[in-house]
């Protein structure tokens, strides 16, 4: 599991125009089972997402198809984390005994 921290590189104002496409491209990944939870910092600093099911290796790809990362407005920081506890209604959603 990855805990996956956008930054934005520029002005919100610069983001907007690319937020459509951006949601595009999350929800097809929520879609497939990769992603599991996403959103906004607050403040509008940039957002986060809750990856699962794939190596580094492939989040890396997944992440790098972000149009967002592609125009060069965010970066992304990756955290793995391995999670050994869980509410009893989001163990089996996350993989926790």
């Amino acid at each position: 599991m990855f805990l996956v921290l956008l930054s934005y590189l520029v002005p919100e104002e610069r983001i907007l125009p690319l937020r459509d496409e951006h949601y595009v491209f999350i929800d097809q990944h929520f879609r497939s089972g990769t992603f599991l939870l996403g959103g906004r910092k607050v403040p509008a600093t940039g957002g986060f997402i809750l990856a699962q099911g794939v190596s580094r290796e492939e989040l890396d790809r997944i992440l790098g198809e972000d149009p967002y990362l592609r125009a060069g407005l965010v970066a992304h920081e990756v955290t793995e984390l391995l999670p050994t506890r869980a509410r009893p209604d989001l163990a089996a959603v996350i993989g926790v005994p």
